[in-house]
């Protein structure tokens, strides 16, 4: 039948680095923020979804999900952090 496709080559995956003169030993010692957005395709209109993550165990402290990703709601994403 042949209905299966060949399974992918795995990729080698590298450890993070960060910074050199950062040494990550816990939780709540580096914080990083990542914006992402989509398409509401029957409103013709974006979302934005703002997350702050913790850099050590990449758990997510706070997020922000609504039709705008301005600089306040940054501000107000990490001040709830």
């Amino acid at each position: 039948m042949n209905l299966l496709r060949p399974q992918r080559e795995k990729r080698v995956s590298y450890p993070k680095k960060f910074a050199r003169n950062r040494i990550i030993t816990g939780s709540n010692q580096r914080w990083e923020m990542d914006v992402k957005y989509g398409y509401i395709e029957g409103e013709e209109r974006f979302f934005f979804v703002l997350s702050l993550i913790d850099g050590y165990d990449r758990s997510v402290i706070d997020d922000h999900i609504g039709l705008s990703g301005s600089g306040s709601d940054a501000v107000q994403t990490l001040r709830r952090a």
